[in-house]
């Protein structure tokens, strides 16, 4: 698959990426931009991906557009680390970036992976086209003055407009967009599911057989992913064992934890692996989720899925209904003892023959944006 087929009178588009966040392997956006560019290569179509000069952990550094800014050349020095902040900023670096790009691609559809990262000050070549990726609204719906939610405030409806087509991951978020603006941009969504992975693949050796960890959570320390809940669902249950895969902010969150709770922070994709394939249950409390990951690989590792129902994860659990359960938002700390109860209970396995869902590939994933790319040439 490629992008022939372009008039002989325009230049052949360039697939550019915006790279703000595609670097850090610790978040969800770098690791859905990590399995997606690895299956669009296997597909044949190669993005560029735009980064500031110095900027580690590049998905692949063979196809990079460096972006170079002023002090970038010492790398030690105070106006150096002041110009980086200032130049990864969201309404700084994609207008940047772009401009940057244009002097080097006559042509090209710029894909922005991170919700608001289109270049919003700068002009549109009229041989140009915009894609961005929206995973959710939820700093919008959690409320607070957080950076991030104000930038969307500000950002996003120029965003919306600009954007040629918009990728989005599940009818959960779609439906959102067009709640705050309107039917006009219904015609730009697609929803195309995040791809997944077994991750029992990732395992080099012999993967571990023993369930040594009964309930598994993973989360960063946003306060609608309500983490304390995890954190008093062990210290009421102290004969369960825990595992939380957090952030730093999510460990000072849960602060002194009870014995029977082990917090993980900034940990390999091997031990994250490791800590699905030795839990039985996958309990996720947070309130909001544009499509959830975590979920997924918790599927295909066989966990039994206890869920708060109403936003994206539902659709992610959906692909397994024998394998999860649900709660309403407002379930109180009983409630969920109980469902976690429940489920350790389950003699049956029943979770173990579900994993053969049929949850979407990376590869599909690959196809359909191919497609929208394709589609706007």
């Amino acid at each position: 698959m490629s992008l022939s087929g372009r008039s002989l009178h325009k230049p052949e588009p360039q697939i550019i990426w915006d790279g703000l966040g595609l670097d850090s392997s610790h978040s969800g956006i770098g690791y859905y931009g990590k399995c997606l560019h690895e299956a669009l290569c296997e597909l044949g179509e190669i993005p560029i991906i735009t980064a500031l000069v110095g900027t580690p952990a590049i998905i692949n550094r063979e196809n990079v557009l460096f972006v170079p800014h002023e002090n970038a050349a010492t790398p030690t020095s105070i106006r150096k680390r002041s110009a980086d902040k200032i130049y990864g900023l969201k309404p700084v670096f994609p207008s940047l970036s772009y401009k940057v790009a244009t002097r080097n691609y006559p042509a090209m559809i710029y894909h922005g992976l991170s919700n608001l990262n289109l270049p919003c000050f700068v002009k549109k070549r009229a041989d140009d086209r915009f894609v961005v990726t929206i995973h959710d609204l939820i700093p919008l719906m959690a409320g607070g003055p957080s950076a991030l939610s104000v930038q969307m405030r500000v950002l996003m409806p120029r965003v919306v407009q600009l954007a040629d087509a918009i990728i989005v991951p599940s009818n959960w978020t779609k439906n959102s967009l067009i709640d705050r603006f309107g039917e006009s941009v219904c015609n730009k969504i697609n929803v195309i599911p995040n791809g997944t992975t077994d991750i029992r693949e990732d395992f080099s050796e012999n993967p571990p057989t023993e369930k040594t960890n009964d309930v598994l959570a993973v989360g960063r320390g946003e306060g609608y992913k309500r983490i304390h809940l995890i954190a008093d669902l062990a210290k009421a249950s102290p004969k369960t064992r825990f595992i939380l895969v957090t952030d730093e902010f999510g460990a000072r969150r849960v602060g002194s934890p009870p014995t029977n709770l082990k917090v993980l922070v900034k940990i390999s994709r091997q031990q994250l692996v490791e800590a699905y394939s030795t839990s039985r249950i996958f309990l996720h409390p947070s309130l909001y989720e544009g499509w959830c990951l975590p979920a997924a690989d918790a599927i295909k590792a066989g966990l039994f899925t206890i869920f708060v129902k109403g936003t994206g994860i539902e659709e992610v659990c959906a692909y397994a209904p024998g394998a999860s359960f649900g709660l309403d938002a407002g379930a109180g700390l009983n409630q969920w003892q109980e469902a976690l109860f429940g489920a350790l209970a389950d003699k049956a396995n029943r979770t173990a023959k579900e994993v053969k869902s049929n949850l979407p590939t990376w590869r599909e994933n690959a196809e359909k944006t191919l497609k929208i790319y394709q589609s706007l040439l």
